[in-house]
């Protein structure tokens, strides 16, 4: 978990250094820095979800 944490950290750091203009940018035909972001963000909250379940049904 702490490493999620350092990460989550590093991240919003890296995101104060950019501007909608890199946000819009495409890095694909159909595909932004905002979109592949969203995507990122989603899948990594689902999966902290599923974490907590697992962690939540460990023997103390």
């Amino acid at each position: 978990m702490d490493l999620w944490d350092q990460v989550r950290k590093e991240t919003l750091e890296g995101f104060k250094t950019k501007d909608d203009a890199w946000f819009a940018a495409n890095i694909d035909e159909g595909v932004n820095n905002h979109w592949a972001w969203f995507h990122i963000l989603e899948h990594s909250a689902n999966h902290m979800g599923q974490i907590a379940l697992v962690k939540s049904r460990l023997p103390e």
